[in-house]
């Protein structure tokens, strides 16, 4: 009830910045010539909060926003009318999958045991532990027909399985500007993703004390 309180009033605050580091004043600085691009927000949480892409929304941006929770997805319904908003949990394959919700919804996603017991030990608590039909992220974007379509910027925020989606995109296919990524779990993981990234011919331009970002060459 707090988390969904919470939500709410965030809806109704005006700031400079609506990320959780700055990451969107660097966007918008990044993209400054650009007036009508186009985002993926895979994992988008809130219309506002800590949203890395409203303040290119509110520049004129449009995109699609993706999260398992359907109560997001009706908030960004309302608050977001230009964006294509999608109730779906995307995964490494098409499968059934247990999905963790936590009493802060940020925390929400496909987690290992082991990770679910790190956010317990800080505090946090499992509200609801679902059975759900989860989505391969190259369906899912073959569906919605992103293949070979411009993205500007394509945001990765699911809780645990950022890299291996990362891994699973069929990159001859997609056409993306930017990326940004969350932090991995250590520096040996880290460098791998850099590495991994830098192979596809994207290049390391940004880093905030929770995400990764990385620009085509």
């Amino acid at each position: 009830m707090i988390d969904f309180l919470k939500k709410i009033l965030y809806l109704f605050l005006i700031k400079n910045s609506y990320s959780q580091d700055g990451e969107d004043i660097f966007l918008i600085r990044y993209f400054k010539n650009i007036k009508n691009g186009f985002y993926v927000d895979l994992g988008c949480h809130h219309p506002k909060r800590f949203s890395n892409t409203y303040l290119l929304y509110k520049k004129g941006w449009n995109g699609i926003n993706v999260d398992a929770n359907n109560s997001t997805i009706l908030l960004f319904n309302l608050f977001r009318k230009r964006d294509k908003n999608i109730n779906a949990l995307i995964n490494t394959k098409s499968e059934s999958v247990f999905y963790y919700r936590f009493n802060d919804s940020a925390l929400n996603g496909i987690l290992s045991i082991r990770n679910v017991q790190k956010l317990l030990d800080v505090g946090y608590k499992v509200v609801k532990k679902v059975k759900m039909n989860s989505i391969f992220i190259n369906d899912f974007l073959e569906k919605n027909e992103l293949v070979d379509k411009k993205i500007n910027f394509l945001k990765i925020d699911l809780e645990g399985i950022d890299f291996d989606i990362i891994k699973a995109l069929d990159f001859t296919i997609l056409n993306i500007d930017v990326i940004m990524i969350e932090k991995q779990q250590n520096k040996l993981k880290e460098d791998e993703l850099k590495l991994y990234l830098k192979n596809k011919s994207y290049k390391f331009i940004f880093e905030s004390n929770r995400n990764l970002v990385f620009s085509s060459l």
